[in-house]
């Protein structure tokens, strides 16, 4: 005896459909949810984390155009699926410098510094009779020293700015996704 109950049949199909589309949405709300922590310059747990600031703009009273960890937006489009199977997405960059700014760390290395030529604009304010007047002007002149080769020692420490990982909150924006997904097929 075979079962031949059409309305179970077309829900099913509708299931199947409904589950291949799931990977799918899950990397769109991911990427979306990573790519969007450049533009907040914090990540998102339980709750805000703010980025610390660059030390060129511990000062600022003026708002940066740019994110912290944008300079050409190489890193932000880096963010790719780098492995979407039934159960398993991977979501990963391929630039080395990721890891660094993404969990922090320090970097104590001896660096080469070849040899170069150094320009150094320097300003001068200076006083001028023209017409029986004083007048103030600002003179620029350049410098240029030459630098030998050399070497030094790099001591750098980088803090944590986490935009890729795991999320308390992006969890449940999956979550959310799959029930709006699956709701939209079955309903």
């Amino acid at each position: 005896m075979a079962f031949n109950d059409t309305s179970f049949v077309n829900k099913m199909k509708l299931y199947e459909k409904a589950k291949a589309g799931v990977i799918p949405e899950v990397s769109r709300v991911a990427l979306k949810f990573f790519r969007e922590r450049f533009r907040r310059s914090a990540w998102h747990d339980d709750r805000n984390k703010p980025w610390k600031k660059t030390a060129d703009m511990a000062g600022e009273k003026v708002k940066r155009k740019r994110g912290i960890l944008i300079k050409s937006g190489a890193l932000l489009r880096s963010i790719m699926v780098t492995q979407a199977r039934a159960n398993t997405l991977t979501i990963a960059t391929d630039r080395p410098y990721a890891k660094i700014h993404n969990e922090g760390g320090s970097i104590r290395k001896k660096v080469s510094v070849r040899q170069h030529t150094r320009r150094r604009i320097v300003k001068k304010r200076v006083t001028l009779m023209v017409d029986g007047q004083k007048k103030r002007k600002t003179q620029k002149s350049e410098m240029f020293s030459q630098v030998t080769e050399h070497s030094r020692q790099m001591n750098l420490t980088i803090p944590a700015r986490r935009f890729i990982g795991n999320s308390r909150f992006l969890n449940r924006y999956i979550s959310i996704a799959i029930y709006a997904h699956f709701k939209r097929y079955l309903t």
